[in-house]
């Protein structure tokens, strides 16, 4: 039976790069929706697509999503486009709450509704335009999608890295964006002791090579980590501890710069070679004895 996956994005008002479609991968393009999808989504589930999707709504459209497991499939396409087009954004993040499955054949209708919003739900509506970086191609994109799809589905456990930072993008309150995005580094880390010093060091190496700019990444990635402790375990009410935590605040922008730098030597590092490697391969790289992989 041929099926499609849609997720419509409430703030994408065009495709991009005034194309007809954006192809992400053979199965997965960027599109409006069309005709037949609309009158099915309004038809079988009107008060849901009602608010959300009309005529023009650009979508993400999957055709011949998997049988089995259609909500672990749609959380996971959701999380792989968010990553790979939130990493291409000029501003604001991509949103996006619901992903529908419609039968296509004999005719066209509709089936289910999986909830995709996750920390989405306060700005569904209200959310300025989402904008991609003028020196971005559509190449790149499809490049990109292509290596964080098949890294993420080989390797679950880079589930939680991503989907912690993408969470991080639409937390409100500045300390659950800095408990998102310190989740997200910390599971790059591989180690039961001395959490910290290594989660410090490690990032430290992976993002930066010049030591004098090393030494200022590792002091940030320290304060960021101890600061996470900090809101964890409810110590934030002393003046410093407030202090630091808003000096924290206020870098977010550059913590998830670092963040994703992070996040994406993984992703290319697993793209080539085993995830048992990587801890040894990090400790290699502090000492000297491992090769940088140039992004």
């Amino acid at each position: 039976m041929k099926r499609r996956s849609i997720i419509p994005i409430h703030n994408l008002n065009k495709v991009p790069f005034d194309l007809p479609f954006l192809t992400l991968s053979k199965s997965t393009i960027i599109a409006p929706v069309d005709g037949g999808d609309y009158s099915a989504l309004h038809f079988g589930a009107e008060e849901i697509y009602r608010p959300i999707v009309n005529t023009s709504t650009i979508c993400v459209l999957v055709d011949d999503p998997p049988e089995h497991d259609f909500s672990f499939f749609a959380r996971l396409t959701a999380m792989k486009v968010c990553f790979v087009l939130n990493s291409c954004a000029e501003a604001s993040p991509l949103i996006m709450s619901k992903c529908a499955l419609l039968r296509k054949e004999p005719d066209t209708k509709y089936l289910e509704t999986v909830d995709i919003s996750g920390f989405h739900k306060a700005s569904v509506l209200s959310s300025p335009p989402f904008i991609l970086m003028a020196s971005i191609s559509p190449a790149e994109i499809e490049k990109l999608y292509d290596i964080y799809s098949s890294v993420l589905e080989d390797h679950p456990e880079t589930h939680v890295t991503i989907d912690r930072y993408n969470c991080s993008l639409y937390r409100v309150e500045p300390n659950d964006q800095i408990i998102d995005i310190t989740t997200s580094l910390e599971s790059l880390i591989r180690s039961q002791t001395e959490i910290a010093f290594k989660f410090a060091l490690y990032i430290a190496f992976i993002i930066e090579c010049d030591p004098i700019k090393r030494q200022g990444l590792f002091e940030t990635l320290q304060g960021l980590y101890a600061v996470r402790s900090a809101i964890v375990h409810g110590d934030i009410h002393s003046a410093n501890k407030k202090k630091q935590i808003k000096a924290i605040a206020e870098r977010m922008d550059e913590i998830r710069r670092i963040a994703h730098q992070a996040i994406s030597y993984y992703i290319f590092y697993l793209s080539d070679k085993h995830e048992v490697d990587w801890q040894k391969y990090l400790e290699q790289l502090v000492l000297g004895k491992a090769k940088r992989i140039e992004l």
